[in-house]
């Protein structure tokens, strides 16, 4: 389309485009391009006809885009999302609800710690455990050392297990 032949035609096309008068938040209308035709901003040809090339000159000028204006909204909500986001974490700091990630990081090396010790000496009196129980079975030492040494791999493969299933719900 190379011409408008109405100021409806020109308002219909211009709202197509995603064009807004520029002092309202609605879509261009009739009215509002009267008023710019009166005030100079956007001339009929010869035969009282809109070039297209007019047109677009002359929303480019005088009128805001739709979808700048969208932009511009969903920019400042990000903005304002993220200071909210940050005045939070502020405030959960000056409450005492946020612990520092070292902070929270020693906590868990501590209580993995003291699951280690405890495993281990769980390891001393399973180990003694099962020795009586196979000495009064097994007299032979040769049998009952590598027996005992088995089960000791055994215990610390379970106890290295627990951790590494720790370690991957943790990451």
């Amino acid at each position: 389309m190379s011409d408008f032949k109405s100021v409806q035609a020109v308002a219909d096309y211009l709202r197509d485009q995603g064009w807004r008068a520029k002092d309202r938040e609605t879509d261009i209308c009739t009215r509002t391009i009267y008023g710019h035709i009166k005030q100079g901003y956007l001339v009929r040809k010869n035969d009282g006809s809109f070039s297209k090339a007019d047109v677009d000159q002359y929303a480019a000028r005088y009128l805001d885009h739709a979808t700048s204006q969208t932009a511009k909204s969903e920019l400042q909500e990000a903005i304002d999302r993220e200071r909210l986001r940050k005045l939070t974490i502020e405030n959960d700091q000056k409450a005492g609800k946020l612990v520092s990630l070292s902070e929270e990081i020693k906590r868990r090396v501590a209580v993995i710690q003291n699951m280690k010790a405890s495993l281990l000496n769980g390891k001393a009196t399973f180990v003694r455990s099962l020795h009586d129980c196979m000495k009064q079975r097994h007299p032979s030492s040769e049998v009952l050392n590598d027996m005992m040494l088995d089960a000791a791999d055994l215990y610390e493969n379970a106890v290295l297990d627990v951790f590494h299933d720790i370690y991957e719900r943790s990451a």
